[in-house]
């Protein structure tokens, strides 16, 4: 519902490196590895395509960060890394399956246009829920610098360093990916400082119920 929703201008906004500006006139996805048919894209490809409407909450994996003793190192969120927005775009399901994901494949690489190392491996699985979106407009208007433009990943329920932002690149693995922001940032540790697996869907932090009577008092 519009009341849950966040302001884009108010959406927190969040990113491991410099905020890029790419021209959306020259801009194009590359969907490649192993797949049988790669394929590049353009904006107005995706335009074209059948576009699907979302509401859906984001939230970084660092958000409440300063509730730890002693805090971790990032930036100093309190209860501020989160929102619901109205997200527009194109199933990347639809894209993979113009690719041909091949039937052994693992994972799948987004690289965002921040950096080259900006690279976060997505299970194949997961990249297939129709909900699973590239998008292209944010609260009813086009996607802002700011949130990825010209188009960003989104995985709902899923950390925010999931959801790419400045999308370039799509590569599809036969492996899991052991990149930086797979394997040694954005995971979970155990206590001897052993990594033990990507970040991935956000835990529940709370919980909101309506209150009903006892069936049984009916």
């Amino acid at each position: 519902p519009e009341d849950l929703t966040v302001p884009t201008e108010r959406f927190f906004m969040r990113s491991n490196g410099p905020v890029p500006v790419i021209d959306p006139r020259t801009w194009t996805l590359t969907i490649d590895g192993h797949v049988e048919r790669p394929l590049r894209i353009s904006l107005a490809d995706l335009q074209r395509l059948p576009q699907r409407t979302l509401t859906a909450f984001l939230e970084c994996a660092g958000n409440g960060r300063t509730r730890y003793n002693p805090v971790p190192e990032g930036t100093p969120w309190r209860n501020d890394a989160c929102g619901t927005a109205v997200w527009e775009g194109v199933s990347l399901a639809d894209i993979l399956a113009q690719v041909g994901v091949k039937p052994d494949a693992v994972d799948l690489v987004a690289q965002g246009g921040d950096f080259p190392e900006m690279q976060r491996g997505l299970p194949v699985a997961v990249a297939r829920d129709p909900d699973t979106l590239l998008v292209l407009r944010m609260n009813g208007e086009p996607l802002t610098v700011a949130h990825g433009a010209p188009v960003r990943l989104l995985t709902p329920g899923w950390a925010g360093i999931a959801s790419t932002k400045w999308l370039v690149s799509l590569t599809v693995l036969d492996r899991a990916f052991a990149g930086y922001w797979n394997a040694d940032n954005y995971v979970y540790w155990a206590e001897d400082g052993t990594a033990l697996r990507p970040v991935e869907e956000m835990g529940v932090k709370s919980l909101i119920a309506w209150p009903q009577a006892d069936a049984r008092l009916a």
